[in-house]
């Protein structure tokens, strides 16, 4: 309940059917004659509960959020908005084509992070065995996938007979891969239709 003029606790319990004390106690009033217009007197400790979780929900919104999953309705200035993202970002960060039509339950990423430097330290991982799998162009040594900063990396040998490094990072949906020198390139989502058979193969 809001306090508007006029109000006091006595009267605020007598309209909800509550008890004064319990009133007191629930809202932590030392002098219960002493009510200002606009406090909220919460009326129960489900009440208490509901606004400890309302508050939670407010924290974990503004927070700094990797991703957001598109929900049925939303557009992209309606995410925009929320997340502080501007639509030109998120258009760049997502390669979106038809930006007027966004689809329900598709993963936005909201940070250059994801997209380009999703770090991975380290390419010198050992084989122990074999398992090959071909995908478009490359043969990927499936039983050697390693976990790396969070992202799947596997040893692979492309048509043209370079062996080089594939990485998958599974939760922001984006593939990297070593080049000639054995850098790692840039992070891009997967474009043609083996990468995403393998995005689908391994994450799923």
């Amino acid at each position: 309940h809001k306090v508007v003029p006029g109000d006091t606790l006595n009267n605020i319990a007598i309209r909800y059917k509550k008890d004064e004390e319990e009133l007191k106690r629930i809202n932590h009033l030392k002098n219960a004659d002493y009510l200002y217009i606009g406090q909220n007197i919460k009326l129960s400790e489900s009440n208490l509960e509901a606004s400890k979780e309302i508050e939670s929900e407010k924290h974990n919104r503004n927070q700094k959020q990797a991703f957001h999953i598109v929900l049925p309705g939303q557009t992209l200035t309606s995410i925009s908005k929320v997340h502080k993202v501007s639509i030109k970002d998120l258009i760049n960060l997502n390669n979106i084509q038809s930006p007027d039509r966004l689809s329900s339950g598709t993963k936005l990423s909201l940070t250059k992070y994801d997209q380009e430097q999703l770090p991975l330290r380290d390419n010198k991982i050992t084989s122990e065995k074999v398992e090959n799998r071909k995908y478009g162009p490359l043969h990927i040594d499936w039983s050697n996938w390693k976990i790396m900063d969070g992202s799947h990396v596997a040893p692979i040998i492309h048509s043209n007979g370079k062996s080089l490094y594939i990485a998958i990072n599974c939760s922001f949906r984006r593939i990297n891969s070593t080049g000639e020198n054995g850098e790692w390139k840039n992070w891009i989502p997967p474009a043609d239709e083996f990468e995403h058979d393998l995005m689908n193969d391994l994450c799923n």
